[in-house]
């Protein structure tokens, strides 16, 4: 019975904090942050929406580096709405987490997992950090037509997110963690 197994590939599930490097890496790109730069994460409302961390506190002040490390809630709905809506699922389109069908205007709370993805989109969408800022879509079969190569973010801000997401400098080893909701499912994506 074909209902009797789920392929956890291709599966799609909330995607937690993942999405954040992205966010991040975006307004890198359009200058609205910087990984030094010092946030807020105080309680906000976005027009009614107001983002809670997850343990239900909040630091004052925080680093833009560090809230992303400690997957702040606040900061990341913060910028991904200083973004716009319409630029970051574009963002998302183009890395191939969303369908150019499928852009239902997620809102803000595609930062913390608003946007429902599958791990082997979500995977290949973090190659764009190891490839310097280039995407490419992944190919089942050894002979299919092999995908275009597209820049997506500059080298400057794919550095700038490298500096946030490293987890062992000496094996440069960089990964993002995730929780949907529910708690449900735990991610890691790293490379």
């Amino acid at each position: 019975d074909q209902n009797s197994y789920v392929i956890c590939a291709t599966r799609q599930r909330s995607s937690g904090s993942c999405l954040k490097p992205f966010i991040y890496c975006q307004a890198f790109d359009l200058g609205l942050a910087w990984p030094e730069q010092i946030v807020s994460d105080e309680m906000l409302s976005f027009s009614g929406y107001q983002p809670k961390n997850n343990d239900n506190q909040n630091f004052k002040r925080i680093a833009i580096e560090d809230a992303l490390r400690l997957s702040r809630n606040v900061p990341a709905v913060e910028l991904r709405n200083k973004i716009g809506l319409n630029k970051f699922e574009e963002k998302m389109v183009s890395l191939s987490l969303l369908s150019s069908d499928n852009t239902t205007n997620s809102g803000l709370s595609s930062a913390i997992g608003g946007i429902s993805v599958n791990l082997l989109a979500l995977t290949n969408a973090y190659t764009v950090f190891a490839r310097d800022g280039n995407f490419k879509q992944y190919t089942w079969l050894l002979n299919e037509k092999k995908s275009q190569t597209n820049r997506l973010f500059t080298s400057n801000s794919v550095n700038r997110m490298k500096q946030c997401l490293i987890h062992n400098e000496s094996l440069h080893f960089y990964a993002k963690t995730g929780t949907s909701w529910g708690p449900r499912d735990a991610w890691c994506i790293g490379y």
